[in-house]
């Protein structure tokens, strides 16, 4: 899985982070078949299930995770892949984090 444009091959929800959780939900949004949205980074977990960020962290780091492949289901498909976006999460963190530390100074 890469980082791009995917577009939903079947009903997915939006979650505040990139596992399901029922008992409160972390559910915070659904996306419909047929909406694309851009994935900034991939994780894929030990069983194969694979969640994209399809948002920046907001002021409490929480950022929304849709599951683009399940363990039985394919729920989005790449349409286009994301070429220039090679900046890891780590550097892109510590970029946000240097421009706060700037923020903070002034």
């Amino acid at each position: 899985m890469e980082n791009g444009i995917y577009e939903c091959i079947s009903e997915v929800k939006i979650r505040r982070e990139p596992r399901i959780v029922e008992s409160p939900t972390n559910q915070v949004g659904l996306l419909k078949v047929g909406t694309q949205r851009r994935v900034f980074s991939v994780v894929t977990q030990k069983n194969n299930v694979s969640w994209g960020r399809v948002s920046a962290p907001d002021a409490a780091g929480i950022s929304q995770w849709v599951c683009i492949q399940g363990l039985n289901r394919t729920y989005m498909k790449l349409i286009q892949p994301d070429t220039n976006n090679t900046e890891s999460s780590i550097e892109y963190l510590k970029r946000i984090e240097s421009k706060l530390d700037q923020l903070l100074a002034r």
